[in-house]
Protein backbone atom coordinates (compact mmCIF):
# COMPACT_ATOMS: atom_id res chain seq x y z
CA UNK A 1 0.00 0.00 0.00
CA UNK A 2 1.95 3.09 -0.87
CA UNK A 3 1.34 6.00 1.23
CA UNK A 4 -0.39 9.53 -0.07
CA UNK A 5 2.48 11.43 0.46
CA UNK A 6 4.00 9.24 -2.68
CA UNK A 7 1.70 9.09 -4.78
CA UNK A 8 1.00 12.95 -5.15
CA UNK A 9 4.20 13.65 -5.24
CA UNK A 10 5.38 17.55 -6.73
CA UNK A 11 2.10 18.76 -4.65
CA UNK A 12 3.68 19.31 -1.20
CA UNK A 13 5.04 17.05 1.81
CA UNK A 14 1.68 17.81 4.06
CA UNK A 15 -1.08 16.57 1.46
CA UNK A 16 -2.87 13.64 2.83
CA UNK A 17 -6.93 12.13 3.11
CA UNK A 18 -8.73 11.86 6.06
CA UNK A 19 -11.96 9.94 6.30
CA UNK A 20 -15.24 9.45 8.31
CA UNK A 21 -16.87 6.51 8.66
CA UNK A 22 -19.75 4.94 10.74
CA UNK A 23 -19.26 0.99 9.48
CA UNK A 24 -23.03 -0.29 11.63
CA UNK A 25 -22.26 -2.24 14.52
CA UNK A 26 -22.10 -5.70 14.10
CA UNK A 27 -25.88 -7.22 14.53
CA UNK A 28 -27.09 -10.53 13.52
CA UNK A 29 -30.41 -8.43 13.17
CA UNK A 30 -29.31 -6.76 9.85
CA UNK A 31 -29.79 -9.87 8.00
CA UNK A 32 -27.75 -9.84 4.52
CA UNK A 33 -26.49 -6.29 5.39
CA UNK A 34 -24.48 -7.96 8.73
CA UNK A 35 -20.80 -7.47 9.46
CA UNK A 36 -19.97 -10.43 8.41
CA UNK A 37 -21.10 -10.05 4.82
CA UNK A 38 -19.98 -6.69 5.13
CA UNK A 39 -16.60 -6.37 6.46
CA UNK A 40 -14.01 -7.69 3.42
CA UNK A 41 -15.02 -5.31 1.13
CA UNK A 42 -15.56 -2.91 3.90
CA UNK A 43 -11.56 -3.60 4.38
CA UNK A 44 -11.37 -3.10 0.37
CA UNK A 45 -12.80 -0.20 0.31
CA UNK A 46 -9.92 1.84 2.87
CA UNK A 47 -7.00 -0.10 0.95
CA UNK A 48 -9.19 1.85 -2.26
CA UNK A 49 -9.40 5.25 -1.04
CA UNK A 50 -6.36 5.41 1.06
CA UNK A 51 -7.03 7.76 4.29
CA UNK A 52 -3.90 8.68 6.41
CA UNK A 53 -6.55 8.93 9.12
CA UNK A 54 -9.41 7.30 9.98
CA UNK A 55 -12.25 8.37 12.30
CA UNK A 56 -14.65 5.33 13.07
CA UNK A 57 -18.23 5.56 14.54
CA UNK A 58 -20.69 2.80 16.16
CA UNK A 59 -17.37 0.14 16.07
CA UNK A 60 -17.69 -3.00 18.44
CA UNK A 61 -14.97 -4.17 20.10
CA UNK A 62 -14.36 -7.52 17.97
CA UNK A 63 -14.86 -4.98 14.99
CA UNK A 64 -11.90 -2.57 15.91
CA UNK A 65 -10.03 -6.06 16.17
CA UNK A 66 -10.85 -6.59 12.60
CA UNK A 67 -9.61 -3.48 11.21
CA UNK A 68 -6.53 -3.67 12.75
CA UNK A 69 -5.76 -6.76 11.76
CA UNK A 70 -6.14 -5.68 8.24
CA UNK A 71 -5.05 -2.48 8.19
CA UNK A 72 -1.52 -3.33 9.60
CA UNK A 73 -0.28 0.43 8.53
CA UNK A 74 -2.78 2.10 10.81
CA UNK A 75 -1.99 2.62 15.04
CA UNK A 76 -5.54 3.53 16.86
CA UNK A 77 -6.63 5.40 20.30
CA UNK A 78 -9.95 5.59 21.22
CA UNK A 79 -12.14 3.78 24.40
CA UNK A 80 -15.41 2.17 24.35
CA UNK A 81 -18.38 4.83 25.88
CA UNK A 82 -19.50 2.22 28.02
CA UNK A 83 -17.22 1.75 30.50
CA UNK A 84 -14.54 4.35 29.12
CA UNK A 85 -12.32 0.37 28.04
CA UNK A 86 -14.24 -1.85 25.93
CA UNK A 87 -17.61 -2.13 26.79
CA UNK A 88 -20.14 -0.53 23.70
CA UNK A 89 -19.52 1.58 20.62
CA UNK A 90 -16.28 2.96 20.27
CA UNK A 91 -15.12 6.20 18.19
CA UNK A 92 -11.82 5.65 17.58
CA UNK A 93 -9.13 7.29 15.08
CA UNK A 94 -6.96 5.39 13.10
CA UNK A 95 -3.64 6.97 11.74
CA UNK A 96 -0.92 5.97 9.34
CA UNK A 97 2.08 5.11 11.61
CA UNK A 98 4.48 5.67 8.95
CA UNK A 99 3.45 8.94 7.98
CA UNK A 100 2.51 10.39 11.61
CA UNK A 101 3.82 10.18 14.96
CA UNK A 102 1.68 10.28 18.39
CA UNK A 103 1.58 13.29 20.61
CA UNK A 104 -1.58 13.09 23.02
CA UNK A 105 -5.11 11.57 22.84
CA UNK A 106 -7.86 11.29 24.90
CA UNK A 107 -11.44 10.39 25.01
CA UNK A 108 -14.38 12.50 26.83
CA UNK A 109 -18.05 12.39 27.12
CA UNK A 110 -20.69 14.49 25.68
CA UNK A 111 -22.84 15.20 29.26
CA UNK A 112 -22.57 17.03 32.19
CA UNK A 113 -19.74 14.80 33.83
CA UNK A 114 -17.40 14.56 30.18
CA UNK A 115 -14.66 13.18 32.23
CA UNK A 116 -16.88 9.83 33.37
CA UNK A 117 -18.72 7.89 31.15
CA UNK A 118 -22.41 8.88 31.41
CA UNK A 119 -25.13 9.78 29.36
CA UNK A 120 -25.84 13.47 28.78
CA UNK A 121 -28.89 15.48 28.83
CA UNK A 122 -32.08 13.77 26.74
CA UNK A 123 -29.48 11.18 25.03
CA UNK A 124 -30.62 7.42 24.95
CA UNK A 125 -27.26 6.49 24.76
CA UNK A 126 -23.92 7.16 25.95
CA UNK A 127 -21.82 9.19 23.82
CA UNK A 128 -17.98 10.55 23.04
CA UNK A 129 -15.89 12.38 21.41
CA UNK A 130 -12.15 10.69 20.74
CA UNK A 131 -9.25 12.77 19.78
CA UNK A 132 -5.66 12.72 19.02
CA UNK A 133 -2.58 15.36 17.92
CA UNK A 134 -0.80 13.89 15.48
CA UNK A 135 3.04 15.24 14.26
CA UNK A 136 3.74 14.78 10.75
CA UNK A 137 7.15 12.56 10.49
CA UNK A 138 8.14 14.56 7.16
CA UNK A 139 7.37 18.19 8.42
CA UNK A 140 7.17 18.10 11.95
CA UNK A 141 3.72 20.21 11.22
CA UNK A 142 1.36 19.14 13.55
CA UNK A 143 -2.51 18.01 13.48
CA UNK A 144 -5.35 17.96 15.47
CA UNK A 145 -8.34 15.35 15.05
CA UNK A 146 -11.65 14.81 16.89
CA UNK A 147 -14.06 12.51 15.94
CA UNK A 148 -17.59 12.38 17.29
CA UNK A 149 -20.84 10.57 17.15
CA UNK A 150 -24.23 12.64 18.54
CA UNK A 151 -27.22 11.31 19.85
CA UNK A 152 -29.89 10.11 16.98
CA UNK A 153 -32.93 10.93 19.49
CA UNK A 154 -32.33 13.72 22.26
CA UNK A 155 -32.55 17.31 20.62
CA UNK A 156 -31.21 18.46 23.29
CA UNK A 157 -28.26 15.93 23.67
CA UNK A 158 -27.07 17.45 20.20
CA UNK A 159 -27.14 20.97 20.82
CA UNK A 160 -25.30 21.03 24.03
CA UNK A 161 -22.58 18.02 22.39
CA UNK A 162 -22.08 21.13 19.94
CA UNK A 163 -21.34 23.69 22.35
CA UNK A 164 -19.34 21.36 24.97
CA UNK A 165 -17.42 19.72 22.08
CA UNK A 166 -15.94 23.61 20.61
CA UNK A 167 -15.61 24.28 24.39
CA UNK A 168 -13.22 21.63 24.88
CA UNK A 169 -11.26 21.75 21.83
CA UNK A 170 -11.10 25.49 22.51
CA UNK A 171 -8.83 24.67 25.91
CA UNK A 172 -7.12 22.49 23.99
CA UNK A 173 -6.21 23.82 20.39
CA UNK A 174 -4.69 27.76 19.59
CA UNK A 175 -6.06 29.93 16.74
CA UNK A 176 -3.31 28.76 14.76
CA UNK A 177 -4.00 25.22 14.77
CA UNK A 178 -4.44 22.83 12.28
CA UNK A 179 -7.83 21.07 13.22
CA UNK A 180 -10.28 18.55 11.66
CA UNK A 181 -13.28 17.63 13.51
CA UNK A 182 -15.35 14.29 11.87
CA UNK A 183 -18.17 11.87 12.19
CA UNK A 184 -21.75 11.01 12.67
CA UNK A 185 -23.78 14.24 13.92
CA UNK A 186 -27.25 13.07 13.40
CA UNK A 187 -28.09 16.05 12.39
CA UNK A 188 -29.10 18.03 8.97
CA UNK A 189 -26.86 20.74 7.59
CA UNK A 190 -29.37 23.77 8.62
CA UNK A 191 -30.17 22.34 12.53
CA UNK A 192 -28.29 24.35 15.72
CA UNK A 193 -25.32 21.97 16.22
CA UNK A 194 -24.42 21.99 13.16
CA UNK A 195 -24.77 26.05 12.75
CA UNK A 196 -22.76 26.19 16.17
CA UNK A 197 -20.07 24.07 15.00
CA UNK A 198 -19.58 25.71 11.59
CA UNK A 199 -19.43 29.10 14.01
CA UNK A 200 -15.63 27.52 14.91
CA UNK A 201 -15.36 25.27 12.07
CA UNK A 202 -15.17 25.68 8.31
CA UNK A 203 -17.72 23.21 6.07
CA UNK A 204 -15.16 20.82 4.33
CA UNK A 205 -17.91 20.59 1.46
CA UNK A 206 -18.16 24.59 1.54
CA UNK A 207 -14.85 25.17 1.34
CA UNK A 208 -13.84 22.36 -1.20
CA UNK A 209 -11.02 23.81 -3.98
CA UNK A 210 -13.51 20.96 -6.49
CA UNK A 211 -17.20 20.26 -5.90
CA UNK A 212 -18.49 17.26 -4.04
CA UNK A 213 -18.27 14.12 -5.67
CA UNK A 214 -21.15 11.85 -4.83
CA UNK A 215 -24.43 12.37 -3.55
CA UNK A 216 -25.51 15.50 -0.71
CA UNK A 217 -26.86 12.94 1.60
CA UNK A 218 -25.00 10.59 3.52
CA UNK A 219 -27.05 8.03 5.01
CA UNK A 220 -28.60 4.92 2.91
CA UNK A 221 -30.06 2.81 4.99
CA UNK A 222 -28.89 -0.11 2.86
CA UNK A 223 -31.48 0.80 0.77
CA UNK A 224 -31.33 1.82 -2.64
CA UNK A 225 -34.74 3.55 -2.51
CA UNK A 226 -33.61 6.24 0.28
CA UNK A 227 -33.54 9.40 -1.00
CA UNK A 228 -29.93 11.38 -0.82
CA UNK A 229 -30.75 14.83 -1.57
CA UNK A 230 -31.62 16.22 2.05
CA UNK A 231 -30.05 13.48 4.58
CA UNK A 232 -26.57 14.40 4.82
CA UNK A 233 -25.71 13.95 8.39
CA UNK A 234 -21.53 12.80 8.25
CA UNK A 235 -18.99 15.60 8.00
CA UNK A 236 -15.76 16.68 8.17
CA UNK A 237 -15.52 19.85 9.17
CA UNK A 238 -11.77 22.42 9.13
CA UNK A 239 -9.87 24.76 10.80
CA UNK A 240 -6.66 25.77 9.20
CA UNK A 241 -7.26 23.26 6.73
CA UNK A 242 -7.14 23.71 2.83
CA UNK A 243 -9.57 20.82 1.53
CA UNK A 244 -8.65 20.04 -1.65
CA UNK A 245 -11.33 17.57 -2.41
CA UNK A 246 -14.56 16.39 -0.38
CA UNK A 247 -16.18 12.85 -1.36
CA UNK A 248 -18.92 10.83 -0.53
CA UNK A 249 -17.89 7.49 -1.30
CA UNK A 250 -21.06 5.53 -3.08
CA UNK A 251 -19.42 2.24 -3.72
CA UNK A 252 -21.06 -0.65 -3.43
CA UNK A 253 -20.19 -4.52 -2.96
CA UNK A 254 -20.05 -6.93 -5.64
CA UNK A 255 -23.76 -8.16 -5.02
CA UNK A 256 -24.47 -4.15 -5.39
CA UNK A 257 -25.48 -4.14 -1.51
CA UNK A 258 -24.34 -0.95 0.26
CA UNK A 259 -21.20 -1.35 2.17
CA UNK A 260 -22.33 -0.10 5.20
CA UNK A 261 -25.92 2.29 5.85
CA UNK A 262 -23.65 5.63 5.88
CA UNK A 263 -21.15 6.91 3.08
CA UNK A 264 -17.89 7.40 3.70
CA UNK A 265 -16.57 11.41 3.73
CA UNK A 266 -13.67 11.49 2.27
CA UNK A 267 -11.31 14.75 2.12
CA UNK A 268 -7.90 15.60 0.63
CA UNK A 269 -6.25 18.25 2.50
CA UNK A 270 -3.09 20.13 2.96
CA UNK A 271 -2.00 22.45 6.23
CA UNK A 272 -2.47 26.54 5.54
Amino acid sequence: MLLFSLSTEGFGQDISKAMSFNIRYATKNDGVNQWENRKKELVGLIKKHDPDVIGFQEVLLSQLTFLIKNNSEFNKIGVARGDGKEKGEFSPILFNSKKFDLIESNTFWLSETPNNPSIGWDAAHKRICSYVKLRYKSSQNTLWVFNTHFDHIGEKSKKNSAFLIIKKIKTLVSNKDNVILMGDFNSYPETLPITKIKTYFEDGLTVSKKSLKGPFGTFNGFSSKQKLDKNRIDYIFTKNIKVLSYVHIDDKMKNSNFISDHFPVLITFENK
